[in-house]
C-alpha cells in the first residue's frame, strides 16, 4: 500500500497538538488551582480577622459600637455593623437574606479567564450580643495577577521543557525521514533517467520505502508493458513493409512489361494504366516509408550531407510522368541548401510532397522555393479537380512525411488556401550550407 510514510505524519501531527493543549490544560488546571488556594487563604485570613475582631469588641464595646465607633480593619478587609455599606460591594442581586450566618460566603463579582484572578467578595457574617456585624474581605487584582503569572511561570517551566523536547525529537525524526524520501526519490529520478525504448527497462532500485518501492515497480511493469507493445507495433511495421515491398515490386515490373506489351492502347485505355501505375507507385513509397519508419531509434539512422536541390530535381523526375498530359508549370527558385540529415527519409518526404502536389494540380503551377533556413512546395489549381483527389487531406502519405520530418528533426507547416496547398519545411539546426546559384 502507497501511503508514503504518512502515518509518521499523522503521528507527528497528532503529538504536536496533544503537546500545545497538555500546556494549556496545564496553565488552566494551575490557574484554577491557585485561585481555590489563593481563596481558601483568604477565608483563613478572614476567619482569624474575624475572632480578632470580635474579641476586641467583647473587651471594648463602647468603643467599637454606636455613634462614635472606631472602623476594625482596612479597606480589603473590614468589619462592618451596616449592610448597607457592605453592599456597595456587592452585585445589586446579593440581598441580605442570601447570606449564610455563621460561615464565610464566597461571592464572584466578576469571572476574567483562566489566567487572571476573578473579582472575589469574602463575607462573614456573625452576630455579637445581639448585633450583627459583616466581616468581608475585598481582593487586589493587581497584586493578585502578579502572583498568578508568577506561580504560572514557576509551575509552567516543566510542561514547556517537557513539550519542546518532545517536539524537537519528533522535528528531528520528520526532518531524516523528509531526507531519506528525497535521497528514495533522487534514487528513482535516476533510474527514470536510463530509461530508453531502445532497450528492455532496467528494475527499479531497491529503495528503504516500502510505498515508494510499490509505486517504482508499478511503473516498472508498465513500461515494460508499454515497451513490449510498441516493439510488436515496430516488427508488425517492419515484417509487413518488407511483404508489402516485395508484392508492390512484382506488381511495378508486370505493369512496366504490361505497358510495353499494350503500346496500342486507345487514350481512354491509357489513362486507366496510368492510374494504375500512380496507384503501385504511392503504394512503393508508402511501404518504404513505413519501412524506414521502423527503425527504432535515429542511431540507427546514418545522417550525412543531403543537397536539397539535387533530392528535389530527382523527386520531380520520378513523379514527372503524372503531369505528362496537363497543364501544368513547374518553377524552382532559390539557392543551392545543403543539410545534415538521413537522406534516404529525406528522399521519401520530398517524393510524397512532390507526388501529392502533381496530383492535385490539374492546371496550373506548382511552385519549389528554396530559401534560408526553409524550403516550401505551393500548388496552385487552376482547373477542376478532376479524378485528382480533395485538396483537404492527401490520405495516409501525408501522415507518413509529418512522421518522417519529426524523425529527422525538421518543422513540418501546411497551409491551405482557396485552390492548392503550401507545405513547408523549415531546418532548425540543421543547416550545413546555403549558397546562392
Amino acid at each position: 500500500m502507497i501511503n508514503f510514510k504518512l502515518g509518521q505524519f499523522k503521528i507527528t501531527f497528532v503529538v504536536t497538538i496533544s503537546a500545545i493543549l497538555f500546556i494549556f490544560l496545564y496553565l488552566a488546571y494551575s490557574s484554577w488551582h491557585f485561585q481555590q488556594q489563593y481563596v481558601h487563604d483568604q477565608s483563613e485570613d478572614l476567619n482569624e480577622f474575624t475572632n480578632r475582631s470580635i474579641s476586641r469588641i467583647n473587651a471594648n464595646p463602647h468603643r467599637f459600637i454606636g455613634e462614635n465607633k472606631e472602623i476594625i480593619g482596612t479597606q480589603r478587609m473590614k468589619l462592618v455593623d451596616d449592610f448597607n455599606e457592605l453592599s456597595k460591594i456587592l452585585p445589586a442581586d446579593v440581598g441580605k437574606d442570601d447570606l449564610v450566618y455563621e460561615q464565610i460566603n464566597v461571592i464572584f463579582l466578576k469571572f476574567k479567564g483562566f489566567f487572571s484572578v476573578s473579582d472575589v467578595t469574602l463575607v462573614y457574617p456573625v452576630d455579637v450580643d445581639g448585633i450583627q456585624f459583616y466581616a468581608y474581605a475585598y481582593t487586589s487584582n493587581a497584586i493578585n495577577d502578579a502572583r498568578l503569572n508568577t506561580h504560572l511561570s514557576e509551575g509552567l517551566q516543566p510542561a514547556i521543557f517537557l513539550a519542546i523536547a518532545l517536539i524537537s525529537i519528533l522535528l528531528i525524526v520528520q526532518l531524516m525521514q523528509i531526507n531519506n524520501v528525497g535521497k528514495m526519490v533522487n534514487q528513482l529520478a535516476n533510474w527514470a533517467d536510463t530509461l530508453s525504448t531502445t532497450k528492455k527497462f532496467q528494475p527499479p532500485p531497491k529503495l528503504a520505502s516500502g510505498g515508494i518501492n510499490f509505486l517504482a515497480h508499478t511503473m516498472s511493469n508498465s513500461l515494460n508493458t508499454f515497451s513490449d507493445i510498441l516493439e510488436k507495433e515496430h516488427t508488425f511495421a517492419r515484417f509487413s513493409s518488407h511483404e508489402l515491398r516485395t508484392q508492390v515490386a512484382v506488381l511495378s515490373v508486370n505493369m512496366e512489361i504490361l505497358e510495353v506489351i499494350m503500346k496500342d492502347l486507345s487514350s481512354e485505355e491509357r489513362k486507366v494504366l496510368n492510374r494504375m501505375l500512380i496507384a503501385i507507385e504511392d503504394m512503393k513509397y508508402q511501404t518504404e516509408a513505413l519501412l524506414w519508419l521502423g527503425k527504432a531509434t535515429e542511431n540507427e539512422l546514418e545522417f550525412s550531407d543531403c543537397n536539397i536541390v539535387e533530392i528535389l530535381n530527382k523527386a520531380i523526375e520520378l513523379n514527372n510522368h503524372i503531369i505528362e498530359n496537363k497543364d501544368v508549370k513547374i518553377i524552382m527558385s532559390g539557392g543551392d541548401l545543403t543539410i545534415f540529415s538521413q537522406e534516404t527519409l529525406l528522399q521519401i518526404a520530398l517524393n510524397n510532397l512532390i507526388r501529392n502536389a502533381f496530383q492535385n494540380t490539374n492546371e496550373g503551377l506548382v511552385h519549389i522555393a528554396v530559401a534560408r533556413s526553409s524550403f516550401s512546395i505551393v500548388n496552385t489549381n487552376m482547373g477542376s479537380p478532376g479524378n485528382s483527389k480533395n485538396l483537404d487531406g492527401f490520405g495516409i502519405g501525408l501522415v507518413l512525411v509529418q512522421r518522417i520530418v519529426e524523425k529527422i528533426d525538421l518543422v513540418y507547416n501546411v497551409e491551405n488556401f482557396d485552390k492548392g496547398r503550401s507545405v513547408e519545411l523549415s531546418l532548425a539546426n540543421v543547416i550545413i550550407d546555403v549558397s546562392e546559384k
